[in-house]
């Protein structure tokens, strides 16, 4: 059977129900392993390319106490909307809805307040969030560019709701940021945006990409750690962009 037949997905009996996995199959995997994506809320299962898959599962299946325990430690999924309270550019604030407030939203001291009708909430604090992300990305991702002699190279910006990358830059210069690096620190955005750039020089990991990125920045090593320690935890987040989204209040 073709390996391109093969779920993607898979599910196994776990201590408190069934667990659904996500299958990968890896030309470099020896034997079959299981991996937690925190950024994606999945749970991974790398099958070696002659392996069977029902073997794999079988291994997985043997796993599943702890695989129910690492999938209990990953943050549960936060809407963001009205009643939330979320990092923005690292700096907590509490999300409220006044029905007679501008209905654009706006920060008051640690809250942020938008106005206008109810069910809408969801959709314009999603707007919100994109433009205030590209507002801060264009001029940094502008100012590396130049310094890396690479401003020829940027074709266009866009801002997404990425559930795995914090960014990406193709060949032809476009580049893609996460809406979530709005709310880490100003010098984590400005990293990731220096990152990305430089990829316009280097399209690898290669040393060379790293001088380029440590040329334009001096928070590489700064940026780096507070992404391991609180990078995956900004994934929860959740825009709520449909027309009559729940507000996340009790």
């Amino acid at each position: 059977m073709r390996r391109s037949a093969e779920p993607t997905r898979a599910r196994i009996a776990g201590p408190h129900g069934p667990l659904t996995l996500v299958v990968r199959r890896s030309a470099r995997a020896r034997r079959a392993t299981l991996k937690l994506d925190r950024v994606a809320g999945d749970a991974v299962l790398v099958v070696p390319e002659r392996m069977a898959l029902a073997q794999a599962l079988a291994f997985a299946e043997s796993k599943a106490d702890w695989l129910h325990a690492a999938l209990a430690s990953l943050p549960a999924p936060m809407p963001v909307l009205p009643g939330a309270r979320l990092p923005l550019r690292g700096v907590p604030v509490t999300v409220r809805h006044a029905p007679q407030a501008p209905r654009v939203p706006r920060v008051a001291d640690d809250t942020l307040v938008l106005g206008g009708p109810a069910e809408l909430a969801g959709r314009r604090l999603a707007r919100w969030l994109k433009d205030q992300a590209r507002a801060d990305l264009v001029p940094a991702v502008a100012v590396h560019a130049e310094r890396l002699g690479l401003s020829h190279r940027v074709a266009r910006l866009t801002v997404k709701d990425t559930r795995r990358q914090w960014g990406s830059a193709s060949p032809k210069g476009a580049l893609s940021f996460s809406w979530r690096l709005i709310l880490a620190p100003p010098y984590v955005l400005d990293y990731l945006a220096a990152h990305e750039v430089a990829h316009l020089g280097q399209m690898n990991h290669s040393p060379h990409f790293w001088a380029l990125v440590d040329r334009t920045t001096p928070d590489r090593r700064r940026a780096e750690a507070w992404l391991k320690r609180s990078g995956a935890g900004l994934f929860a987040y959740r825009l709520v962009e449909g027309s009559e989204p729940r507000s996340a209040a009790a």
